[in-house]
Order: structure tokens, then C-alpha cells, then sequence
């Protein structure tokens, strides 16, 4: 079941420069397409029966988009309401319980044009204990570094130009659980796909495919997020707070690497991924890639076309994750 986090404002961002951000609620998305929009006049797009004084989700009483700055970095937000109480979501960047939010209160924000949920932002990670296949052997990606080669799904090596990482606390994950990761179990996409269980973060990407898939959407492969193929069964987002670590790796373009027998896709630094990284490590990725602060395009394509959320939806019970050789088949990039 798929969620968003609406933050509760002390006041309005149209007139106030330096806002606090009081509580937040993780509600479940109802609505019957993907997109979270303003007047959606098709009926209610989130469960706002756990949410005081919010008005009816399917006429937002405001729907503008601000900008300003939490924690030191950038962040993007739209208001879905302002009276009586103020409520916002995340477009790109992040924001926290208690740290306030600076730099906004430049009157009426502009309208804001709808958005695909799973644009939103989140992280592209893997987590500690996770094993990537190099030549030397499986590795846990938490001893991997810069310099290191890993094996990439067509068959060659290439050596990792950058590793992130970041730790997720219990109150992390209670503020925001939308961040808890998914785990696959072994064999849930195939058999041995993957040879054991494995967990990502909700927005990463595996690779899939599937009988026709090509005649339906024009590829035989394509990569779809880890939270579109929660199934209920054997792919399940975690339930608890049980903190984690997320490890990013990137190569000098993005690439598919074996995962215990599921492919998966490396960091990719589109602008929302950009965005929701600290400071730090975007300047760390602008050193190595300079081209990335003036234009995120700049580092390519993915190495195989991205699903749709509702291309996922309507191929989800056909989907499987495809074998070593299967993927040395194809041409990638």
C-alpha cells in the first residue's frame, strides 16, 4: 500500500520567512491515478481520517508550491491547506520534525502543477549486508569503496567512481516511515532471483521483464522501483523501526549489477535524487562530476527505460526479474 507524508506547519509560508515544522502523518494514497493534483475531481487521493483539521483530500483548499531552506539544503514544498491548520508534502529535498524552515515568507507561492507520487523524493540505496558480485567474488557493499571493480550485468567490470552513505535511526524511520525498505525474498522475483533475501530502499530500482513486455511497452527489460512491486507476499516493505544503513554506489554512468542474483540499478543523480541528498555529498559528486550542478542531464540516460507507476500496476503479477544471461543478451545503454 503506497503512502505519502503530510507535514504540519505553524503558520502560513505566504507570510511567514521562518517556519516550524510540528508534526507529521504518514496517510495512505487512495487515489485512482498517480498523480496528486489540485481539484482532482475524481474522488479522494489520501486517507485523511488520521489527520486532524485537514479538509477533504479530493479539493485541496490551497495547492501552492514554496521554496526555502531546512537543515542548510533546498527544499521544495507544497501547501494543500493553510487554514486551519497548515499541511504540506515534500516535493524535492527534506524536512524534519522539529527543525524549522527558512527563507519563504515571500508571499503567495505559485500554483502548483501536479506531480507524479513517485516522483517524490527519497533514496536510491542499498543496505548494509547487502552482497554485489565483483571479480574477485561476492562482496558486502559496506566494504566496497571508490577504485573498487564490480561485475555489471552485461558481463564486464567497472571500477565505482563514488560510495555514499547515510543511517537511518528508529526515530528516523518513525517520523518517516515511507523510508523503511523493502525486502525481497529469495526466489520472490524467480527462481533463485534473488539467491537470498534481499533489501533495498523503496525508490530503487530492479530490473524486470516479461512475456510481451516488449510488444506492450516497446523493450524487452526495463527497471521498476522496489515499492511498485511490493506484492504482499514475498516483496514487503519493512514494518518496523529497525534502523538502517543505506549505501549509494555510482559508477561514471549508470549501470545494473548483480544482487545475489537480482539486477539492480546503481545511483542514478536525477534532480530529485540530487535533491534529496545532504550538502555534503552533493559536493562530493559535484567534484567528481562537475557537469551535475549546472545540469543533472548531464550524466546520461538510464541504462534501461524506467516503468511507470501504472505500467507497473498493470504488468505487476507478470513481472519477473531476469537471469544473468538474459541480461548479457541485450544491449544496454
Amino acid at each position: 500500500m503506497q503512502t505519502i507524508t503530510l507535514y504540519r506547519l505553524n503558520a502560513d509560508p505566504a507570510g511567514v520567512s521562518n517556519l516550524n515544522v510540528l508534526q507529521s502523518f504518514t496517510v495512505t494514497i487512495t487515489d485512482n491515478d498517480p498523480i496528486i493534483e489540485g481539484n482532482d475531481v475524481s474522488g479522494a487521493q489520501l486517507d485523511l481520517s488520521s489527520v486532524p483539521n485537514i479538509s477533504n483530500s479530493t479539493n485541496f483548499q490551497v495547492f501552492e508550491t514554496y521554496s526555502g531552506m531546512s537543515g542548510g539544503n533546498p527544499v521544495t514544498f507544497t501547501l494543500v491547506q493553510w487554514n486551519p491548520v497548515p499541511y504540506i508534502f515534500v516535493v524535492s529535498g527534506s524536512v524534519s520534525v522539529g527543525q524549522p524552515i527558512t527563507g519563504t515568507g515571500f508571499g503567495i507561492g505559485p500554483a502548483a502543477t501536479p506531480v507524479d507520487y513517485s516522483d517524490l523524493p527519497d533514496f536510491v540505496c542499498f543496505t548494509a549486508g547487502t552482497r554485489i558480485e565483483t571479480p574477485g567474488g561476492l562482496r558486502l557493499i559496506e566494504d566496497l569503496k571508490a577504485g573498487d571493480r564490480v561485475v555489471l550485468a552485461n558481463g564486464t567490470c567497472r571500477p565505482i567512481s563514488w560510495v555514499g552513505r547515510r543511517k537511518l535511526s528508529r526515530d528516523d524511520l518513525k517520523v518517516a516511515p515511507h523510508l523503511r525498505p523493502i525486502r525481497f525474498k529469495a526466489g520472490s522475483m524467480g527462481a533463485g532471483r534473488p539467491s537470498r533475501d534481499v533489501w533495498l530502499s523503496p525508490q530503487h530500482r530492479v530490473a524486470v521483464t516479461a512475456v510481451g513486455l516488449d510488444m506492450i511497452i516497446d523493450a524487452p527489460m526495463m527497471l521498476a522501483s522496489a515499492k511498485s512491486l511490493v506484492n504482499g507476499t514475498d516483496v514487503l516493505q519493512q514494518r518496523g523501526n529497525k534502523p538502517v544503513e543505506y549505501i549509494h554506489i555510482m559508477f561514471d554512468r549508470h549501470e545494473v549489477v548483480n544482487v545475489d542474483g537480482l539486477m539492480c540499478e546503481t545511483l542514478f543523480p536525477g534532480e530529485t535524487t540530487l535533491d534529496s541528498m545532504s550538502e555534503k555529498s552533493r559536493g562530493e559528486l559535484f567534484e567528481l562530476f562537475p557537469a551535475l550542478e549546472f545540469d543533472p542531464g548531464s550524466y546520461g540516460a538510464t541504462v534501461l527505460p524506467v516503468m511507470k507507476p501504472y505500467e507497473t500496476r498493470v504488468m505487476h503479477s507478470a513481472l519477473r526479474a531476469p537471469q544473468k544471461a538474459e541480461m548479457q543478451q541485450i544491449s544496454l545503454h
